[in-house]
């Protein structure tokens, strides 16, 4: 019955678990079950997990203890309170079984002692009643003989024999009672001591429970602390990488103007380059007055530091003009001339290459850098709203063979 009562709760138990409550409850007896019992985490799966416990007596119907530390520790309260209140169920009746399986032995005992002095009283009486039987013929005897002895006398004498036997047991039956009762307190006392020792083991043996499913508590805290860890990290990884796609999607590339030829340049990979825009333009030229150009850059918030490129094209070229633009100034324009020129190269063939000369810098201000005077060809033009250029890249030789610009959007701060 008790085991049958047992599974009832056991049924009962499932109304109060939810989805998440299952996935923690066959997660933390992994190692308990059977792999395929513990991944099937249906109600079927649940009562299948439920029977291995039975079939390893880790539960059974008279201690569930097991089973009250296991839910206390993925915090199913509900199901907890369940378990507790049949454990004070089995408990109680424990006590009562034990109380009513002693309380019919005492009152046969007492009265089978009750008995044997009563019989042993019973011969007593009889032998001294025939003692006396004898002693009264006598004196009837007597007393036929000598009519001075008056026969009220052994009336008398017999009233007070009998008398004296009563009184005797009277106090035995008395003393008897007084016994049965002393041994019943006794029994009660005893009985109550039983309980209150018993009370006391079930007390701490919850508090071991308490202690153990604390340490359980904390293993599982720690265990989600890391797991939190992680996913923060995983957080910060991910915003991290946002960012820099977004540094990376807001930067607009330009046209590239010019031609193939020539050796690659980017100044955004200068040393100590971050988000610095250019600032300032050196403009050299040589004796064949071919210009070469060099491009200085900063920060918004530091003129301070300005990096410089090297010079994009004859590295002998001597500097003509050098225009710097002020701190919160930035250029949202540029104009140049591209001029293709046929060369004959040294195996004989003939060749068309590019050069890029005449460039020209507009500000948000409307200043604008020194214009160019000398050979003019193709004109070009570059600007994008709400865009101010931030760096340069392209191809040159002993001049500028191609150039692309980079631009910033308007508010984007370093």
């Amino acid at each position: 019955m008790d085991k049958n009562h047992l599974r009832g709760i056991i049924l009962k138990l499932q109304d109060c678990l939810s989805d998440n409550d299952r996935q923690r409850l066959h997660f933390f007896l992994g190692d308990t079950v059977p792999r395929q019992i513990r991944d099937d985490q249906t109600l079927n799966g649940t009562l299948r997990l439920m029977e291995s416990l039975f079939d390893q007596d880790k539960i059974n119907e008279r201690d569930v203890t097991f089973l009250i530390n296991t839910f206390n520790a993925i915090q199913c309260n509900d199901a907890v309170k369940i378990l507790n209140e049949h454990m004070k169920r089995m408990q109680s009746n424990w006590l009562h079984k034990s109380t009513q399986s002693i309380s019919p032995m005492i009152p046969s005992f007492i009265d089978q002692v009750i008995m044997d002095q009563e019989d042993k009283n019973s011969t007593q009486t009889f032998f001294h009643n025939q003692k006396k039987k004898n002693s009264s013929q006598n004196h009837k005897i007597i007393n036929s003989n000598n009519t001075n002895i008056n026969p009220l006398t052994i009336t008398i004498d017999n009233k007070k024999i009998l008398s004296s036997s009563s009184k005797q047991n009277q106090s035995f039956y008395i003393s008897l009672i007084t016994n049965k009762y002393f041994l019943l307190i006794l029994l009660l006392f005893l009985i109550a001591f039983g309980i209150l020792i018993t009370l006391f083991f079930i007390k701490i043996k919850e508090i071991n429970q308490l202690k153990n499913t604390g340490k359980v508590k904390d293993d599982l805290f720690g265990e989600q602390q890391r797991k939190n860890n992680q996913t923060v990290e995983k957080l910060n990884n991910r915003i991290n990488e946002i960012e820099n796609k977004k540094s990376i999607i807001i930067i607009k590339p330009g046209q590239k103007f010019g031609g193939t030829s020539g050796d690659d340049f980017n100044d955004s990979l200068l040393p100590d380059f971050t988000c610095h825009h250019l600032s300032a333009i050196g403009v050299y030229a040589h004796d064949d007055n071919i210009e070469s150009y060099q491009f200085f850059y900063s920060l918004d918030n530091d003129n301070q530091l300005t990096i410089e490129s090297q010079i994009h094209g004859n590295q002998d070229s001597k500097m003509i003009t050098m225009f710097e633009f002020d701190k919160d100034e930035k250029i949202d324009s540029v104009e140049g001339q591209i001029i293709n020129e046929n060369i004959v190269s040294p195996n004989g063939t003939n060749l068309t290459i590019s050069r890029i000369t005449g460039l020209q810098f507009f500000s948000t201000k409307g200043r604008a850098s020194l214009s160019y005077n000398g050979q003019l060809g193709q004109t070009f033009t570059e600007n994008f709203d709400q865009y101010t250029l931030g760096y340069v890249t392209g191809k040159a030789t002993h001049y500028i063979n191609q150039l692309q610009f980079f631009w910033y959007p308007t508010d984007y701060k370093c």
